[in-house]
């Protein structure tokens, strides 16, 4: 998939993951991708979304940063 906008997210809020979502949908009218990179699975609500990807780690923000950003 190729997209306009690449938006990483190391992630441990992820209450707020859905609503973080919206908000970039909202902003960016083009095509996107959000690579959360968390310890935590995908919640249920985000799993039909095709442009989202979930990479499991368990180090530092920054760390995780990192690692969004080899998968985007």
């Amino acid at each position: 998939m190729s997209c306009k906008l690449s938006v990483i997210l190391p992630g441990i809020r992820k209450a707020n993951w859905e609503e973080f979502y919206k908000s970039v949908n909202r902003s960016f009218s083009d095509s996107f991708e959000i690579v959360i990179v968390s310890p935590y699975d995908l919640p249920e609500n985000l799993k039909n979304y095709d442009n989202i990807k979930i990479i499991k780690d368990f180090g530092s923000p920054s760390r995780c940063q990192q690692i969004g950003l080899m998968h985007s």
